[in-house]
């Protein structure tokens, strides 16, 4: 004999697969959502750590590309690269991780974009070029390592270069 729930149960495991791939749906138009805001900068900081200053001119070849997730950040990046902020000098800061990521490949680090902020003043404590960061990358977040020993990044010689175009990877 059949049991008189059968039918109703099914029908609510129909609703729960219904509602599952709503939710699934509406999950991954949200993460798109997300990546479409993130944009991307770059900057670049001096060849050596004494060559700062207004007669410094010689810049690393590689410009270093950070992704951004904050609108209201990404904008004020935008902002100060297409205006210039003439006699204010704004600087990129974030904290360091290692490996890779496909837009920055040069560097074999980047910087965590929930931890990307601006600065106009810091302290020598976190001041690097990006090849420094490069050559002691395996003392960047080891306390009393002598570099970098907090894991942040503050190159205050550095320079806003342009907002980048990356798109989402292909797979």
């Amino acid at each position: 004999m059949r049991h008189p729930y059968n039918g109703a149960k099914l029908m609510d495991t129909k609703q729960i697969i219904r509602k599952a791939s709503v939710i699934a749906i509406v999950a991954a138009s949200f993460s798109t959502a997300a990546y479409a805001q993130t944009r991307y900068f770059s900057f670049v900081t001096p060849n050596s750590p004494n060559s700062g200053g207004s007669d410094a001119t010689t810049f690393a070849p590689h410009e270093f590309v950070i992704a951004v997730d904050n609108p209201s950040l990404a904008n004020q990046i935008s902002a100060i690269i297409e205006n210039n902020y003439i006699g204010r000098d704004f600087h990129v800061m974030g904290k360091v991780v290692r490996g890779r990521v496909p837009y920055n490949e040069e560097y074999p680090f980047h910087l965590d974009p929930t931890t990307i902020s601006l600065f106009s003043n810091a302290t020598e404590q976190c001041d690097a070029t990006a090849f420094q960061v490069e050559e002691h990358l395996e003392l960047v977040g080891v306390p009393d390592g002598g570099f970098l020993n907090d894991g942040f990044w503050c190159p205050y010689s550095s320079r806003l270069v342009r907002e980048i175009s990356y798109g989402p990877i292909s797979g």
